[in-house]
């Protein structure tokens, strides 16, 4: 066995538990919804879209600060982890305010959505309670970025199931107003998913290890102010990460309103295979993280071989893992399709489209750990334009010409391709841009690996 496999599968494993715990609270409250009201279940739906879209860019914004964590600890410059996690705190401090001023201004202008007045209230009040989390939420962020880099990370793995577990139990309470609560419907979920953020950040940050001789929590105390020289590195990477993750969350919105105007049936089936190619990404996502904190240790460290090494050898892991994902997916697309529904005529549709979908998380699983890569080695700006280049702009423009209106020609195959013909140029398009990120990662490892072998 190859000696990297148990670094990469004792910090991967516990990163994906916490990740999939995280995406089990939105399907939690999505169930408990559908079960209670078809009108708390609409809202709860619009206030998540437009609350996704702040969120993600402020979360990957930190993506720089995790970057500086790693490679600090790599150095075992102790100063240096307290220097960046002070930055980084006042970094979430600020984005988390620009983050509630910016919720608060969607929630007063909900009208323009074209929503019903119960529902806009609905949906008004939920975004209004979650956006007083946000800069908590943030916060939390560092604390554990900072675990996953000191080694904590199976503290981050129980912070995460422990708020899967408590969430789960006041959204069934508040929705339903089960033992005494009142019925909240779609507002429950946010006050339970606010409470259980409350409930657990003492007790995580608590049982953080030293930093510099200090708890992390202490570091928080004495923060001060922003430095340029250490923020500088953080925004260079966390900014063109913001915009990439962004333009994924407005181009898959923006892929399902498309959909949603051949109907239901076409709607149905591309909401099921969405959700769990989703669930899929987070496999390699959560893989391309673990890696990414390694690498960035080892180039902290100055061991440029080692960590072109490593990167190699992610890669590697990464395309088989892909490749087994979805290779699995493609034997079980039965079993799926009915776990999701028992409707013929979409459990059909699923059964075709997820065979597009299998071929697209190829490439997509490929392309979190390329661009993670691309960032450990300082290119940035180049993986955001080509990544919003493709997998937004060209994949809906493209899809949106073959699923209305196919391509010049008289045969059935250059018809109308509908839902198909988006997942068909997501695939496309996806594949595009892993042959040219890919090409350019291995020429930077070549240089890399040159530089070194001449250093030595």
């Amino acid at each position: 066995m190859n000696p990297l496999l148990p670094k990469i599968r004792a910090l991967a494993l516990p990163l994906l538990a916490g990740n999939l715990a995280v995406m089990g609270a939105g399907t939690i409250d999505t169930i408990l919804l559908g079960h209670y009201s078809k009108l708390d279940l609409a809202s709860f739906s619009v206030a998540v879209s437009l609350n996704a879209m702040v969120y993600v860019f402020f979360m990957g914004l930190m993506q720089g600060v995790q970057q500086e964590i790693a490679r600090a600890y790599g150095a075992k410059d102790e100063a240096l982890v307290a220097t960046c996690m002070q930055q980084g705190f006042l970094l979430s401090l600020l984005s988390g305010l620009v983050a509630v001023s910016l919720m608060s201004v969607l929630a007063c202008h909900l009208h323009w959505l074209g929503l019903s007045p119960e529902s806009a209230a609905i949906s008004q009040a939920y975004i209004l309670i979650t956006a007083v989390t946000v800069p908590l939420s943030l916060l939390q962020r560092i604390f554990q970025m900072q675990a996953n880099a000191s080694g904590q990370q199976k503290r981050v793995m129980w912070l995460n199931l422990s708020n899967l577990s408590i969430k789960a139990l006041l959204s069934w309470l508040l929705i339903y107003g089960h033992v005494h609560t009142s019925v909240q419907g779609a507002i429950g979920a946010a006050l339970a998913s606010g409470v259980a953020l409350l409930l657990l950040f003492p007790w995580f940050v608590r049982g953080l290890t030293n930093v510099n001789g200090q708890r992390p929590w202490h570091l928080l105390l004495r923060t001060r102010r922003l430095s340029w020289p250490h923020l500088k590195p953080m925004l260079a990477v966390g900014v063109p990460n913001s915009i990439t993750t962004l333009a994924d969350v407005i181009g898959y919105t923006a892929m399902a309103i498309l959909i949603a105007r051949m109907g239901t049936e076409a709607a149905g089936a591309h909401q099921i295979v969405a959700n769990f190619t989703a669930l899929m990404f987070f496999v390699p996502f959560s893989l391309a993280t673990a890696c990414c904190i390694l690498v960035n240790k080892e180039i902290g460290a100055s061991r440029q071989a080692e960590a072109v090494r490593l990167a190699h050898f992610s890669l590697r892991l990464s395309l088989l893992i892909c490749f087994a994902l979805a290779s699995v997916c493609v034997l079980a697309r039965p079993l799926i399709a009915h776990s999701y529904t028992n409707d013929p005529a979409i459990h059909t549709l699923v059964l075709s489209v997820m065979f597009i979908s299998c071929a697209y998380h190829l490439f997509d699983g490929q392309l979190a750990m390329i661009m993670g890569m691309l960032r450990c080695f300082g290119i940035t700006k180049m993986p955001m334009l080509i990544y919003v280049a493709f997998i937004c702009l060209g994949a809906l423009t493209l899809g949106w010409v073959l699923a209305y209106h196919g391509l010049p020609g008289s045969t059935p195959l250059f018809a109308p391709m509908g839902v198909h013909g988006f997942w068909l140029a997501a695939g496309l398009c996806a594949a595009s841009a892993f042959c040219l990120l890919q090409r350019r990662l291995h020429q930077l490892l070549k240089h890399a690996t040159d530089s070194s072998n001449q250093r030595a």
